[in-house]
């Protein structure tokens, strides 16, 4: 699920995420686009749907805050589809590019049973596993470690910030609390 567009921005400083680190040599080109694959756009350009034109179904969503945010949502569970998460979050992040849209991070939000919380039957490690595995990690570093901060850290959102998580994260020491049921992660540039 895709919150909703009114969620504020103002949890990370506008210096962690400045425009002039996102280059025009990042564009991307469309034939990376999966053949079995059809993006559709809203008139506005901020709303992005990818479906599995082989099997008709939607595979994937991501809406853009007027900060230049994204919040994805990969929907592959008990579908047909042949396409991979991977393949689906680049698309998804290639078609803001495209239109001239400049991406300034991405947002996780972790709920339920999702795949970033308790991992995949692929062995991709959700963060309460990966803080069990590494209890002197901290939040922020554990979520670069879910699939989510690894697909967001390979287009260049290489730093996170935990903006609240079920149960809350305690700042002297980031792995009480567990398991999380909840959490909203931002992936961003750091300024260099």
């Amino acid at each position: 699920n895709v919150p909703d567009d009114n969620v504020p921005d103002d949890n990370v400083p506008d210096d962690n995420v400045p425009d002039d680190n996102v280059s025009d040599d990042n564009v991307p080109d469309k034939s990376k686009l999966p053949q079995n694959a059809e993006i559709r756009s809203n008139t506005n350009g901020n709303e992005v749907t990818l479906i599995d034109k082989s099997t008709n179904e939607t595979v994937g969503y991501a809406v853009m805050d007027e900060g230049g945010i994204v919040d994805l949502a990969i929907y592959r569970k008990d579908l047909k589809t042949t396409l991979r998460g991977r393949q689906v979050f680049e698309a998804l992040i290639d078609e803001f590019r495209m239109n001239g849209r400049i991406v300034k991070g991405i947002r996780g939000n972790w709920s339920g049973k999702s795949d970033n919380l308790f991992g995949t039957q692929e062995g991709n490690k959700g963060i309460n596993t990966i803080f069990e595995e590494n209890p002197s990690l901290s939040a922020e570093e554990a979520a670069t470690k879910t699939w989510t901060g690894r697909r967001a850290g390979s287009e260049g959102f290489k730093n996170a910030q935990v903006i609240e998580s079920t149960p809350s994260i305690k700042e002297s020491n980031p792995n009480l609390g567990r398991p999380f049921t909840n959490m909203e992660v931002l992936f961003y540039y750091r300024q260099v």
